[in-house]
């Protein structure tokens, strides 16, 4: 919902997934439920193309999706990306050595590429070579142990510094220190990524908005996330291009305390500091594609509504309230490692963690913190030891573990070092429990991130799909609900209380590609990037006032922030002369056309009239958006491969006011009539 509406705080949501039917359509399913709610998401999906899915998945403040099948003729799904140079996966790359790219100024010019860097491009605007205002290799000498960097005031950066040294998050193996991403900044400083000379990089424009007067849409930026990363590294030490760029422009518009969270600089740093162990080597890692589409220039897509009939769905239900696992913090006292503690009268007690949930430990073991009263499995039994531990069981008698991958379970029936822990009392009447042994000693019991059953995050729900902001899943595209530009309202700076402003900080690579717009400026929408991947460990579920949220959509972990299940296996995309190596997924925003506010009550209910007002422009844009010939005839095969599934929350509706109801058929109407 908009700020100040009250329906934003709305969380009786009914709670379904619809699953894929794979076998032949049934006709015996009742017509999809009616969610009366604040922002009533189905989610749905459909196929597109032989395996293509559109997946309404819920938004920060829904948690029902649907998933409808859809079945089309079979279409050559391959198109070449003109790069003309050898494929990164057979040649290792080193260091020095620079990888392709290819930019685009629109759909109907000719592509500039790696192998014609040397062509002048005054013919083409919208494409130049930019110059460093600072020579790359001067700046690398200057890192330091990145206990500051030019780009980013002291008193934004200051906290984020000591955190980081304080609690370094954990990734492949071991904790990622400011050290490694120092490092990995001096290297790339030093390097030459893109060969165009270091002290130039290749820009194209991507601000322009698709179908406005003078720009034609059509743009592509692809390269590498080891160029990105070069990018990002010149920014933050504080160098800029001669024509600015609006990534520069964030880290000064985002200072002055206006991210208290200082979520641009976790995301930045995060992505750094996550491919500074995958691309340790010297690689260049995988393929972005950024894109946009072109405007619809004729209304012949509503005849392609006769041809297409939609399929039916399969439900199946969230297995239960949305938890926050258990798990094993840091040393430090936080607040969601206080916990209360109350006696039952019967012998046993219960925890209730500082969010107002009390901790619930299921008979499959997982420990979580979900119900706001005390159930059957919510009251516990301790046991005091000789050396002034403690241990706990649960309702059926299993001892409380802290396990090697940082969970907490209670599941065996054997005491050993991991089930021992130690009181730790708070003025406040508060209590926490440290690990007293094992390899976890000495770091407290903790309420981790939301969304999870104990390491599983796919477990809440009977049919194993993930929310959809938290994307992952292959080939399947995240859908940013937004508004006029990526990030919002919120610039760029920090999560926000709403989608669009707060996805971004966790997908670094698309707050990154803020670079290829000029200052002040900002990515227009519809925009798409191929490849993007999620570097914050979590955002999905619902928002809510108290820990952890605070009233913003999505939160930023205190520890271990990074995401470890962010995707390592990478497809081929055709680039003319070689295949390149792309992550499986895509980041595509897009808005709706909203509608006028109303009476809050009424909107809720989808009662007024203005809501229902825009059909058609709603359906326009949502084909300019995932129709793949909208977009550059040099990326259409990509798209049609890696877009096979849609995931999206109450686009429409929600935060900008349309019905919830028709927004729902608009999605599932507009995705099949997309063609081959």
């Amino acid at each position: 919902m908009r700020k100040g509406t009250d329906a934003a705080d709305s969380t009786a949501m009914t709670e379904s997934l619809a699953l894929l039917n794979e076998g032949s359509p049934r006709k015996d399913l009742p017509a999809p439920a009616r969610t009366a709610a604040v922002c009533t998401t189905s989610t749905l999906a459909n196929r597109l193309r032989n395996r293509r899915w559109l997946l309404w998945l819920a938004s920060c403040t829904c948690l029902t999706f649907l998933i409808l099948p859809r079945v089309v003729p079979n279409a050559n799904l391959m198109q070449a990306l003109r790069l003309r140079v050898v494929d990164d996966s057979a040649v290792g790359v080193r260091p020095s050595m620079p990888s392709p790219w290819l930019m685009c100024a629109n759909a109907h010019a000719q592509c500039w590429d790696s192998s014609a860097a040397g062509v002048p491009l005054q013919q083409e605007p919208g494409l130049s070579m930019q110059r460093w205002k600072i020579n790359p290799a001067a700046l690398a000498g200057k890192v330091g142990d990145l206990s500051h960097l030019p780009g980013i005031s002291p008193g934004d950066y200051g906290p984020v510094v000591q955190h980081w040294n304080e609690a370094p998050p954990y990734f492949q193996g071991k904790n990622v220190e400011l050290g490694d991403i120092a490092h990995f900044m001096e290297k790339l400083l030093g390097e030459d990524p893109f060969g165009t000379g270091a002290s130039s990089v290749p820009y194209a424009d991507l601000h322009a908005q698709a179908g406005a007067s003078n720009d034609e849409g059509g743009k592509v930026v692809a390269i590498s996330q080891r160029q990105l990363a070069f990018i990002v590294a010149n920014v933050l030490m504080g160098n800029d291009i001669g024509i600015g760029n609006d990534l520069s422009a964030a880290l000064v518009r985002c200072s002055a305390g206006k991210a208290p969270r200082g979520g641009f600089i976790y995301s930045l740093l995060s992505f750094l500091a996550v491919l500074s162990q995958e691309l340790k080597d010297g690689s260049h890692g995988s393929t972005l594609v950024a894109m946009t589409p072109q405007q619809v220039k004729s209304q012949s897509w509503k005849d392609l509504i006769f041809n297409h009939t939609l399929a039916p769905l399969t439900l199946c239900q969230r297995k239960h309230d949305l938890s926050w696992p258990l798990t094993v913090g840091s040393d430090k006292v936080d607040e969601a490692a206080r916990f209360w503690n109350s006696s039952n009268g019967d012998g046993t007690f219960s925890l209730k963690s500082s969010s107002g949930r009390f901790l619930t430990a299921y008979p499959a073991g997982n420990v979580t913190a979900e119900h706001l009263d005390v159930k059957g499995w919510s009251n516990f039994r301790s046991e005091d030891h000789w050396d002034g531990t403690v241990s706990m069981r649960s309702n059926v008698a299993k001892y409380f573990s802290a396990d090697d991958d940082g969970f907490v379970r209670a599941y065996t029936d054997i005491l050993g070092e991991k089930e021992r822990f130690q009181r730790l009392m708070h003025e406040d009447g508060t209590m926490s429990l440290k690990v007293a042994r094992g390899p976890k000693a000495g770091r407290f019991l903790t309420i981790g991130s939301p969304g999870a059953d104990a390491g599983d995050p796919q477990a809440s729900w009977t049919c194993g799909q993930r929310d959809f902001m938290a994307a992952g899943t292959p080939r399947q595209a995240l859908v940013d609900i937004a508004g006029r530009v990526v990030g919002g309202g919120a610039m760029l700076c920090d999560v926000a209380d709403s989608q669009d402003e707060s996805l971004v900080q966790f997908y670094s690579e698309v707050l990154a590609f803020a670079f290829f717009a000029g200052s002040g400026q900002m990515l227009w929408v519809p925009f798409t990037l191929l490849g993007a991947r999620r570097y914050l460990n979590y955002i999905g579920g619902e928002t809510s006032a108290g820990f952890p949220y605070g009233s913003s959509c999505g939160a930023l972990s205190a520890r271990d922030w990074l995401n470890q299940e962010i995707p390592q296996a990478t497809e081929h995309i055709d680039l003319i002369s070689r295949r390149a190596p792309i992550a499986s997924s895509a980041f595509v925003a897009v808005a709706s056309a909203s509608a006028d506010p109303c009476d809050n009550k009424m909107a809720v209910n989808n009662l007024c009239p203005s809501q229902r007002q825009h059909l058609d422009a709603d359906m326009e844009l949502w084909y300019q958006a995932f129709e793949p010939s909208m977009y550059n005839s040099v990326v259409q095969g990509a798209f049609r491969q890696l877009v096979r599934r849609i995931g999206t929350g109450p686009w429409g509706a929600g935060a900008w006011w349309g019905d919830s109801q028709q927004s729902f058929l608009t999605v599932w109407l507009s995705t099949f009539i997309f063609g081959d």
